[in-house]
């Protein structure tokens, strides 16, 4: 299962939520390996669409799977500490 990474392109992102209602997501910080969060790609965390001037792909980078194993495991090759998100608990 390939990994998708989104930047700066927050409709080519929520076209591939539609598409993976049960996929995952990893929301990280632009800066570096810190600050990396798992998600279901159900969250609210990274699709709430209740704003739709919110920017998705802008400050914050996104990574999506159809399984979180291939994103655990690419976080790890990137020596990222991979938290998961409370709200979803993936």
């Amino acid at each position: 299962m390939p990994v998708e990474h989104f930047e700066d392109d927050d409709q080519s992102y929520l076209a591939w939520l539609d598409a993976h209602p049960d996929g995952f997501v990893i929301d990280r910080d632009r800066t570096g390996t810190t600050d990396w969060y798992l998600h279901r790609a159900s969250c609210a965390q990274v699709h709430d669409r209740s704003d739709p001037r919110r920017l998705w792909t802008h400050e914050r980078l996104k990574d999506c799977a159809p399984g979180a194993d291939p994103l655990v495991a690419w976080a790890m090759r990137a020596g990222a500490e991979l938290l998961h998100c409370g709200q979803c608990r993936p």
